[in-house]
């Protein structure tokens, strides 16, 4: 195996060096008529032409497949290129060129195309009458070809011979031509794909729409081929992809994979970043309409976003099927409006799909998110060791489309898989059902999970977080516990790497939900008094809030209710107050929470620590503390006769008809009597009144 890589690279590197390169402008030329485009068109689904081409930045992945040479594909010699080619230099925008169309004509020269980034009608097609069994070089240097005269690069179907496409720079292959593909494969060999090495190339690939005036006005004429793979009516197969930027598009076709009525079929993406999509086709797979499955699709590294309209994002066209789909490993992104995110597209079933060690976000609006498109099932899906998101608004997450029958063989094991519904009960490798259990984990933390019996599992991964930043959830699908019974559960400890510390749990199985839960506990909250704990006669709040950030699947409601009283004066005979606590005194809290996906209801969750002091105010309203000697005229011969220095919410405590003397200071007591009595350390004040000398 190393001294077949060796002998790849070595000979990648002789083509790179030039050695025998030579500039030839044209040695032979073919030029046809142009195809005619048929005014009949197909009923357009989907008219808004803006394809998603947006591509993740691929980080972890190498481009190339780790242990898998360029030049080893299938380890079959037969699949390696030249050791010693020729390389010919075509620069597309000669004058040289005639009929619009240059013809390789020979399997024993690389050639290396390029416009230097400019426009070009010309086109690239092979001839085929080539006879040689080696691959042949293709090599593009930022080229830059838009036609309307067929495919911008054509592997006819009479050649038996594979062939490799090497990306250099920046590269577009744009057809307008209804019938064909962008980069039109129609032979049984294998086309592959990859970047040249130590280059950052890339390569957009688009069947696009046209507008043609009739009678009665501008008719769309939709796309039919595909952005890489069949024609109209042609099929789209034998497609390997090992690195590079590239994005295929449609409309009716599949971006890579069949066309319009074409199955896609052995299409296999080891590296790169790769964008695909279309409207009515498949992303990646099946053209649209009959014929159009995807079958034999394999993802075993990249970055892949595939997006469909009708069709499946990875899979079937619309009306057709998509099956025999296995991704082992890489980062995917499929979504459909009406097919599934992987699977078939609308009206087409979706079966035998695997998900091994892959990271995948799978959605769609009527179809599954992984399964059958819109009114078609899901059967035997096998999903182990992975990270998968899949959803639908209207479908099952795995299973079933919108109004389809029930799907059946769902098997769920290890990873974290989140999915809301199932098309059936799945089942983990063992053939027992499983039922999901959500774990909080937003510190990322160790996770065990223990049987009653001892059994026990070290979970990978530990959450969701590295598919989406905002789910730090952990979703793993367990059997019932051995004995099946109320009290039966699971043990789980979440055991973080930067605290001594760790958690706990005991999930049980919720009947109504079916779902594994746990009990909420105090340490899941952080309580806070009021901020003002000094009574003023305002309604004083207490909070409690969660100690980790909540998921939306776990973002319960919380309740508070409030007893007077310290902590262990309260029994179940205490009533909690109808209002919050504005008076003076001390209080206890009792938390009611909602349910989760995660959590029971608590209707009285409570700590010794859930407790507060509101404090009484210093002093009373409505006299001066600081004022508390009285000279009052000659003529107020008794207290009553006084007026009086504070508010109407005091009032003397003193016998009001006791006498005053002239010049004879004596004692008398104000009390406040006001509605917040109680509330205050200060509510009376003594007073010393002076009866002052008769001035007359």
């Amino acid at each position: 195996m190393k001294k077949k890589l060796l002998a790849g690279i070595l000979a990648l590197a002789l083509c790179s060096a030039n050695i025998l390169s030579q500039t030839v402008f044209a040695e032979e030329f073919t030029s046809g008529n142009p195809e005619e485009v048929s005014e009949e068109e197909t009923p357009e689904v989907f008219t808004d032409e803006n394809q998603e081409s947006a591509g993740e930045t691929e980080e972890e992945l190498s481009v190339f497949s780790e242990g898998t040479s360029e030049f080893e594909d299938n380890n079959n010699e037969t699949n390696k290129p030249n050791e010693e080619p020729q390389i010919v230099d075509v620069d597309l925008t000669s004058n040289s060129i005639t009929g619009n169309v240059y013809t390789i004509t020979s399997g024993d020269t690389a050639y290396r195309f390029t416009s230097d980034g400019k426009e070009t009608s010309n086109r690239i097609t092979i001839s085929d009458s080539i006879t040689t069994a080696k691959p042949i070089c293709i090599y593009l240097k930022n080229v830059n070809i838009k036609t309307s005269e067929g495919p911008a690069l054509r592997i006819p179907a009479n050649l038996n011979a594979d062939v490799h496409i090497y990306l250099e720079g920046e590269n577009i292959l744009e057809t307008s031509n209804r019938d064909s593909a962008a980069l039109q494969k129609e032979n049984t060999s294998e086309l592959i794909i990859n970047n040249v090495p130590n280059s950052a190339g890339s390569l957009i690939a688009a069947a696009i729409n046209t507008d043609t005036s009739t009678e009665t006005g501008v008719q769309k004429i939709l796309a039919w081929g595909a952005g890489i793979g069949g024609g109209a009516n042609q099929k789209g197969s034998n497609i390997t992809i090992n690195g590079g930027s590239i994005t295929a598009s449609s409309t009716v076709g599949a971006g890579i994979g069949g066309g319009k009525n074409g199955n896609g079929s052995s299409i296999t993406i080891n590296g790169g970043t790769i964008t695909a999509s279309s409207n009515i086709g498949a992303g990646i797979g099946g053209g649209g309409y009959t014929g159009g499955n995807g079958e034999k699709i394999s993802i075993n590294g990249g970055t892949i976003t595939a997006k469909a309209g009708t069709g499946a994002g990875i899979g079937g066209g619309e009306l057709c099927h998509g099956s025999n789909i296995t991704i082992k490993n890489g980062f995917v992104t499929a979504d459909s409006a009406i097919g599934a995110g992987i699977g078939g597209g609308a009206n087409g079933y979706g079966k035998d799909i695997t998900i091994e060690n892959g990271s995948i976000t799978a959605d769609s609006s009527f179809g599954a998110g992984i399964g059958g498109g819109y009114l078609k099932n899901g059967n035997n899906i096998i999903i182990s060791n992975s990270l998968v998101s899949a959803s639908s608004d209207r479908g099952d997450s795995i299973g079933g489309g919108d109004e389809s029958e029930t799907s059946s063989n769902i098997t769920i094991s290890s990873g974290s898989v989140k999915a809301a519904k199932l098309g059936c009960q799945p089942k983990n490798g063992s053939n027992q059902e499983v039922y999901r259990c959500t774990i909080e984990n937003p510190e990322k933390a160790e996770v065990t999970i223990k049987t009653k019996t001892g059994q026990e599992w070290q979970w990978n991964p530990v959450n969701h977080s590295s598919l989406d930043p905002d789910d730090t959830n952990l979703y793993v699908w367990l059997p019932k516990p051995e004995d099946a019974s109320e009290n039966s559960y699971y043990t789980i400890t979440l055991k973080p790497e930067t605290s001594s510390g760790f958690r706990t749990r005991n999930y049980s199985f919720d009947t109504d939900t079916k779902t594994f839960k746990t009990w909420q506990a105090v340490n899941d909250f952080d309580f806070k008094s009021p901020e003002n704990t000094t009574y003023d006669g305002k309604p004083k709040e207490a909070s409690l809030e969660f100690k980790f950030k909540p998921t939306s699947e776990n973002n319960r409601t919380i309740s508070l209710n409030y007893y007077e009283g310290n902590y262990n004066d309260i029994n179940d005979s205490t009533q909690p107050l109808n209002t919050l606590p504005v008076n003076a005194g001390t209080y206890t809290v009792k938390a009611k929470i909602a349910a989760s996906e995660s959590y029971f209801a608590h209707n009285g969750l409570e700590s010794p620590e859930w407790t507060f002091t509101i404090e009484k105010a210093p002093v009373a309203p409505g006299a001066d503390f600081n004022k508390t000697t009285i000279f009052v005229p000659w003529s107020s011969k008794r207290i009553s006769d006084i007026t009086r220095p504070f508010s109407t919410d005091w009032k003397w405590d003193t016998d009001v008809d006791q006498e005053l003397q002239v010049e004879t200071p004596i004692k008398a007591t104000a009390i406040y009597t006001g509605s917040d009595k109680g509330n205050y350390e200060q509510e009376s004040i003594t007073y010393t009144i002076i009866r002052n000398e008769c001035e007359h």
